[in-house]
């Protein structure tokens, strides 16, 4: 979609965008009822909280609605809507993960080289000497 497609069909007004605010409320009651789930993987294990259901849902909800047409289906221009406030809210959530860390940088340089290895190896660096 072009700028001027945009600015022609206009901004969405969010209080009104009432089948976005239904498929948000939808999906976040399925994302909080299914709760963090772990999966062992050997030794590690991950965790899947329900803010990553709820967007992996949304992101599914988001390509399905733009497909395929019902009553409920979000319009492109409630899912550009969507796409701006999940932006900024990613970028809050990495603001605040960052500053939880922050405080934790010293105890991070005195692990040493081990972890610094650890991380060149998991992303598929592994130095030649």
């Amino acid at each position: 979609m072009t700028t001027d497609q945009t600015v022609q069909s206009g901004p969405v007004n969010l209080l009104k965008a009432w089948r976005l605010h239904l498929w948000v409320f939808i999906l976040t009651c399925v994302a909080e009822m299914i709760g963090s789930v772990s999966v062992p993987l050997g030794f590690a294990t991950i965790t899947i909280f329900p803010l990553v259901w709820g967007m992996l849902f949304g992101a599914v909800a988001g390509l399905m609605s733009t497909r395929v047409a019902t009553p409920v289906s979000l319009r492109r221009p409630d899912v550009q809507a969507a796409t701006i406030v999940i932006q900024a809210a990613v970028i809050m959530f990495v603001a605040k993960q960052s500053l939880l860390v922050g405080p934790l940088i010293p105890k991070l340089l005195s692990s040493g080289w081990a972890l610094c290895f650890q991380e060149w190896t998991c992303n598929g660096f592994v130095p030649v000497i």
